[in-house]
C-alpha cells in the first residue's frame, strides 16, 4: 500500500508489469514492458522475480539475463524505470527489500547475492556482492535490538545466512566484492531446509 492505496503490483514471465487496485482493477493506463517497448524482443529478458516496497514505491524485477530493474510505481498510472544492471551471471531467481527501502538484495542462480543501494542516496549503485559456498535459494531481511538489520539468506545446501548489509556512506569495494568479515557473515544448519 502507498500512501493509504491498497496496491498489488504483478510482471508477467514476458515483462508485462501491471498495478492492480484492492477492488481488482488495472491502475496504469497503458502496458509497460520491464525493458521498453511493446514486448520485449531480447532472449532471456523474461522476468524470474518480482519484489516491491510500500515504503519508497518501488518494484524490482529480475529477469532470465540477471538484469535488475527497479520501477518508481508511487504514480501507478504512469510508472517508470528509474534503475538497470547487469547484475548476475543467471538469471536473478529471488529479490527482497529491506523493510526501510534502503537496500535491495538479490540472488542469481550463478550463486551470487548483490545488494544495491535501493533508496536511491548513492543513485541506485551496487554496493558490493558476495557469493555464498553453496547457490542462494530465498532472501529475507530481519531487524532485531542485538544485531540491527541483517539479510537472511537460505542456501540450496540447507544451510541459512546471516549478513550485515554495508553502510550506505562507505564507498564500495574497487571489485564490488564483500568479504566474510565485513559482512559479518554467520552460517547455521538447518534441521529441515527451507
Amino acid at each position: 500500500s502507498w500512501e493509504g492505496q491498497s496496491m498489488l503490483v504483478s510482471c508477467t514471465t514476458d515483462g508485462l508489469l501491471s498495478l492492480w487496485s484492492g477492488s481488482g482493477g488495472r491502475l496504469n493506463e497503458q502496458d509497460m514492458y520491464i525493458a521498453g517497448g511493446e514486448r520485449e524482443q531480447a532472449r532471456g529478458a523474461e522476468a524470474t522475480s518480482l519484489a516491491t516496497c510500500s515504503v519508497t514505491g518501488l518494484a524490482a524485477v529480475g529477469s532470465a539475463d540477471g538484469r535488475l530493474r527497479l520501477i518508481d510505481v508511487d504514480n501507478p498510472k504512469t510508472p517508470q524505470v528509474v534503475y538497470r544492471a547487469k547484475a548476475h551471471g543467471g538469471a536473478a531467481i529471488a529479490l527482497a527489500f529491506d523493510t526501510t527501502g534502503q537496500y535491495l538484495a538479490s540472488a542469481g542462480s550463478c550463486g551470487s547475492v548483490f545488494i544495491t543501494d535501493a533508496s536511491g542516496t548513492c543513485s541506485f549503485a551496487t554496493l558490493g556482492y558476495f557469493a555464498p559456498s553453496s547457490k542462494p535459494v530465498s532472501l529475507a531481511w530481519r531487524v532485531d535490538a542485538t544485531d540491527g538489520l541483517r539479510l537472511l539468506v537460505s542456501l540450496a545446501d540447507g544451510r541459512l545466512l546471516s549478513a550485515a548489509p554495508p553502510q550506505l556512506t562507505s564507498s564500495p569495494p574497487a571489485d564490488l566484492h564483500l568479504s566474510d568479515g565485513s559482512l559479518d557473515l554467520r552460517s547455521w544448519q538447518l534441521a529441515q531446509p527451507l
